[in-house]
């Protein structure tokens, strides 16, 4: 994480001061937020990252900002809400899901399935970075991509289910240490600077 998240961002960052890039447009992660009382989480919120991962794309975020001072640097921060679609990990729950149910094998699933997610598609996320790199704001800006509304991961296996015709067995083993009961992002500001809306 240390390697690719920060050394990997920083490598870049350096590389965009000396060709005179305008706009760096950093892929964050909602993780930064971690385990919240209130929600949907807003960009003011304290960052309380919960794993490794978090921490790093945080460290991202805080590179990102020093350059955009130090060097003039346009930087903007995406904090990506659990992206799924065309070509997403094959170990996050909704493609495990699928392909799971699709051999007719049970799913597995960490924790009780309570746990909720604001699920954001890799189009909506195109279109965001696709805005964002075309800004003109001065300065070092984080916004939220996501689509103020979650799901539980119950909600998510029943959903992939109901495209089948086979009702699976699920083995429900130990919760992730790092992982936290529900995610929810505030889009005002990504409405208010960018004019996205999430369409999917």
């Amino acid at each position: 994480y240390e390697a690719t998240n920060v050394l990997g961002t920083l490598r870049l960052l350096e590389f965009a001061r000396r060709m005179a890039v305008p706009t760096f447009v950093f892929a964050s992660s909602s993780s930064v937020y971690g385990a919240r009382g209130r929600l949907p989480s807003l960009e003011t919120d304290h960052p309380i990252p919960a794993s490794l991962y978090a921490l790093t794309k945080l460290h991202g975020e805080q590179w990102g900002t020093l350059y955009a001072r130090l060097h003039g640097l346009r930087f903007v921060a995406l904090r990506l809400f659990s992206v799924w679609g065309p070509g997403q990990r094959p170990d996050l729950a909704l493609e495990a899901f699928r392909r799971r149910l699709a051999a007719g094998q049970p799913v597995t699933i960490l924790g009780d399935g309570t746990q909720r997610r604001d699920l954001t598609h890799v189009s909506d996320v195109a279109r965001a970075i696709a805005l964002a790199v075309r800004w003109q704001e001065p300065g070092a800006h984080i916004l939220n991509i996501g689509t103020g509304r979650n799901h539980s991961v119950l909600e998510m296996l029943e959903a992939a289910a109901s495209f089948t015709n086979f009702t699976p067995s699920v083995d429900y083993q130990p919760p992730h240490p790092a992982d936290v009961p529900e995610t929810l992002a505030s889009l005002e500001k990504a409405r208010k600077m960018l004019g996205w809306e999430p369409l999917v």
